[in-house]
């Protein structure tokens, strides 16, 4: 709702406290999509403020949805704006979610 608002300040303060407060490594499966959905949205309110690179990017918050959908075995396709330049699943570090230019592991 907040997105929808544009009030990216609330979205992205409901993502971020959903994230800490829910780390992908104590999920279940069930979770780990809500994780990666909540992701998902996180990366939505980066790209409607621009901020399209870098560590808290839209294209970092995809990637890593990308990670986990992978981890669950959920094929997924890149968003259509970021498609160029999305490495392999295979180059994702060993499954830990973390995603390379993103600066850290998800929260």
């Amino acid at each position: 709702m907040a997105l929808s608002r544009q009030d990216f300040a609330a979205c992205t303060w409901l993502t971020d406290r959903w994230l800490i407060r829910y780390p992908a490594g104590r999920l279940d499966a069930r979770g780990l999509y809500l994780h990666a959905r909540t992701l998902v949205l996180a990366g939505d309110a980066h790209r409607d403020q621009g901020r399209l690179s870098g560590p808290q990017s839209a294209a970092c918050a995809y990637r890593q949805a990308l990670a986990v959908y992978g981890e669950l075995d959920i094929p997924r396709r890149p968003p259509p704006a970021t498609t160029r330049g999305w490495p392999a699943m295979s180059a994702w570090a060993g499954g830990t979610g973390r995603a390379p230019g993103c600066g850290s592991a998800p929260p």
